[in-house]
C-alpha cells in the first residue's frame, strides 16, 4: 500500500503575503458596502497602532473581524461573489516566492496540498482553485 502525503499550507501570513479576509474588507469599503464610517470609527486606530509598531495585530485583526462579520448580514450574495473574484484576481498572485515554489514541488511529487485559513472559506475556496490544490478548509461566518 503507497502512502499519501500531504503539505498543509496556512495562507494568510503564509502564502499569501496578507490576511484574505482584510484584502475582502478593504474591498467593501471601497465599493461602500461596509459603511467607511466603521472604519474611521473603530478600526483606523488600531491599524494605525499596529503599523506604527504600538499596537497588536492580533486587535486590529480582531476588530476588523468584528465589523466584517455583522456587515456581511443581508448581504447580495452576487455582489459579494463579484467582489471575493477581484480579491482573488487582483491579489491573489501576491504570494511568497518559497511557498510558491514549495507547492509547486509538492505538485511534481504528486503530494496532496491543502490549504488553511482563518479568513472566509468561500475566500479560500477560490484561493484554493486558483492554485490547485487537492482541499482546503476555511473559517465559515
Amino acid at each position: 500500500m503507497e502512502k499519501t502525503i500531504a503539505a498543509f499550507f496556512d495562507i494568510d501570513g503564509t502564502l499569501y503575503r496578507d490576511s484574505l479576509m482584510v484584502e475582502h474588507f478593504k474591498k467593501l469599503l471601497r465599493y461602500e458596502i461596509i459603511n467607511p464610517s466603521l472604519w474611521y470609527s473603530h478600526a483606523k486606530e488600531t491599524y494605525q497602532n499596529w503599523d506604527k509598531r504600538r499596537g497588536n495585530y492580533e486587535d486590529y485583526l480582531l476588530e476588523i473581524a468584528n465589523i466584517y462579520v455583522d456587515s456581511m448580514k443581508g448581504l447580495n450574495n452576487q455582489q459579494m461573489e463579484f467582489i471575493a473574484n477581484q480579491v482573488i484576481q487582483l491579489k491573489g498572485d501576491r504570494v511568497y516566492r518559497y511557498a510558491r515554489a514549495r507547492i509547486a514541488w509538492h505538485k511534481c511529487n504528486n503530494h496532496r496540498i491543502i490549504f488553511i485559513s482563518g479568513s472566509p472559506s468561500y475566500l479560500v475556496s477560490k484561493m484554493a482553485a486558483k492554485y490547485e490544490v487537492y482541499d482546503y478548509r476555511g473559517t465559515e461566518y
